[in-house]
Order: C-alpha cells, then structure tokens, then sequence
C-alpha cells in the first residue's frame, strides 16, 4: 500500500493560518506517493488542526512538578517537536507500506501469580467464518497516583490494585485490552501475573520506553503480525508515542488493527488542555483512515477525555462507530470519555460499563467492555 503524506509531515510550515477545527480540509496540495494501484492517500489533510501546534519554547528544560507528569522533557523549540513527529509519523507511514521492521511484545519472565477464577467458555469458531472477540478500554489509573504525594493515596497501590486488574480481565475473558496509564511498574506486575497468556506492546519494549499507552492481547487467540506507534500530544503538547498492531485470529486467519490512545484531560495541573486534544483529533483520524483504506476491520480503544470523542472523529473525516450505541444508532446514556470505537463491519454486542465495587477499588475509571464480531 502506498501511502500520500500530509503537507505538514513533509516540510510545509507547521504555522497555517487559524481554521476552525473540524471544516472542511483546504485544498493546498500536499506530497503525492507513486501512484500504483493500490495508492491510499490520507482522506485527511492536517495542515488546518496544527493551528495550535505552537509550544512556546522554554527557557530551560521542563522539570515534571509531580511524579505522574509526562515522560518527554519541553526544553526543545516548536520547531524541533515538530521535526520529532515528522519523523516518528515517517516512521508509521513507512510501517504502513511493510518497509520497516518491528520490535517484539514483551514476553514473560515469570509464572503468573494469584488464584483467579477460569473465564467463560467460548463458541467454538471455525477457520474462515466469523471471526468474534472481546474487547476492552481499561484506564487503570497510573502507579503514581496513589503513592504518597500522589493525588489519590488513599487508594491501593499500583501493584495492589494491577493484581485487581489482572483478575478482571481474566474474569471479563477479554481477548485485547487497550491500558492507558499503564505506568512501568503496572506494566512489571502485569507481565509477572499474566505475561503467559497476554502478550503487550509496547509494554516494557527497551526501545520505545513508554508503557503507558499499551495494547495487551491473548497469545492463545492471536497472532501478532506487526506493531508500531504512532506520535501525539499529551500535556501540554508533549510527545507520547500511542500504540498499533496488527493481530491474526489463530483460528480463522481474520486479521485486524488496534490502536490505543489516552488525549490530556484538564486537571489542577495542567489545565487548558483542550487545544491539544483538539490537535490529537484530526492525527487518530487520519491514522483510522489510513488503516480502514488496508480493507481490514480496525477498532480504536482510548481515553479521550472526551464524552464527544466519537462525534469529533467524524468532523475530522472518519465513519467510526462506537460499542455504546443503541440499535437506533444512539449512544447510550452517560457515555463518558472512555471509548471503544470500530471501523464499518465490525459488530459489537454485550456492551458493559463496569463502574461496579471491586473496580472502583482498582482504577477511578469504568471498565469498557464489548464483543466484537467480524468477517
């Protein structure tokens, strides 16, 4: 597949003239690929979402004010960032054609650890029929938080509170699980209590160093084809790096992408982060895009601090639908920002916002679940 690159990626001033979000993309031309047959070019030009890719830059290097503060450091000008995701977002174009290699999930390195109860039986699946899957959005509060100094101690440890988590997923029989705030240490008490049966990435991937945002799946279910990040904004427009892969159903050979992202909420912290999440839109759609152009389902798990989330992608050029809606195409009452979204074709039945007791003492999010059939 060969991929067209939007202006802003491939040299053209990263300063546009304001748009309102969510118009119609201006008709300036951007690089064009080699046509070929199967050229798919992004649906959606950036250049008028980067309105606000303007961080001032600093005097002197971002020091973090509290211990769950971004990874990536702000002491580099606009003009730099914008090199560093021009050429990270490269990178995932180059990924899309198959030129580049990838890095393996991390593996485990212990026996799971802690009695959990067997999951639920599934219906057998027969190789090339309907593929099905559960699926699920799992903010699990960061480890941070709840240390001292954190903003919510009086919650279980990080390690307490990924034993809980480990327990429901297994409970909820979920097949991918896309983390947000899955801190390195979550992401060590995963791999030790579940590395056997759930394969992750990034995870604990040397190379990339970011485990936040992390898509985990079943090694018994699934095959893994190829995974990438791609980059977007977090406070205060800094750089995190969100994760997607590529799965094949063992079974029926059914493959399907995933991709998992956490946009910044507004907090005591770090308020006023609308703009960046605004400029996170139009990126995670032009990425479904260009996965949906593959022909393969793609689902999209996150927390997009967003209870619009699904209506913006829209205005920012995509046909994504969300596991919380009705039969009549309406979304469920009390939405909230945790999402999970699918691309046309995949079906999603058994919806669940679990907010009940034991995950109210494991995360101060829902658990989003549904299954997911396609093919």
């Amino acid at each position: 597949m060969s991929i067209s690159v939007p202006a802003f990626l491939s040299g053209a001033s990263p300063y546009p003239q304001p748009t309102t979000y969510g118009s119609p993309a201006p008709s300036a031309p951007a690089y064009e690929a080699p046509a070929s047959p199967d050229t798919a070019a992004w649906t959606v030009n950036l250049t008028p979402y980067m309105t606000n890719y303007q961080p001032a830059a600093p005097t002197s290097p971002y020091v973090p004010t509290s211990p769950y503060a971004p990874q990536t450091t702000m002491g580099e000008s606009a003009s730099q960032i914008l090199t560093d995701v021009r050429s990270a977002a490269q990178q995932f174009m180059a990924w899309l054609k198959g030129a580049t290699a990838t890095t393996t999930p991390t593996t485990p390195t212990t026996t799971p650890t802690g009695p959990v109860a067997p999951p639920p039986s599934k219906p057998p699946v027969t190789a090339g029929g309907k593929t099905q899957f559960n699926v699920a959005s799992f903010n699990v509060l960061g480890y941070a938080h709840t240390q001292p100094g954190g903003n919510e101690p009086w919650m279980g440890s990080g390690i307490t509170r990924m034993d809980r988590a480990v327990q429901l997923i297994k409970s909820k029989n979920l097949d991918v699980v896309g983390f947000q705030e899955f801190e390195k240490p979550q992401a060590q008490e995963f791999v030790k209590q579940a590395g056997n049966e759930y394969a992750l990435y990034p995870g604990l991937n040397k190379k990339i160093h970011d485990s936040e945002n992390s898509i985990a799946w079943r090694k018994d279910k699934w095959d893994l084809v190829k995974a990438q990040t791609f980059p977007v904004h977090y406070f205060n427009g800094n750089i995190r790096h969100v994760p997607i892969v590529l799965l094949r159903d063992k079974q029926t050979g059914q493959e399907v992408y995933f991709v998992n992202t956490h946009n910044p909420a507004d907090t005591k912290q770090h308020p006023n982060q609308g703009k960046w999440r605004a400029a996170d839109m139009p990126i995670e759609a032009s990425v479904m895009n260009q996965l949906k152009a593959s022909g393969l389902p793609v689902i999209f798990t996150g927390d997009f601090n967003d209870k619009q989330g699904m209506e913006n992608l829209d205005h920012a050029g995509t046909n994504m639908h969300s596991s919380s809606a009705l039969s009549n195409g309406k979304l469920r009452k009390g939405q909230g920002i945790d999402w999970i979204l699918g691309s046309s074709g995949v079906q999603f039945s058994n919806y669940v916002k679990d907010r009940g007791a034991f995950v109210k003492k494991t995360t101060d999010h829902p658990v989003v679940s549904a299954t997911v059939t396609v093919g």
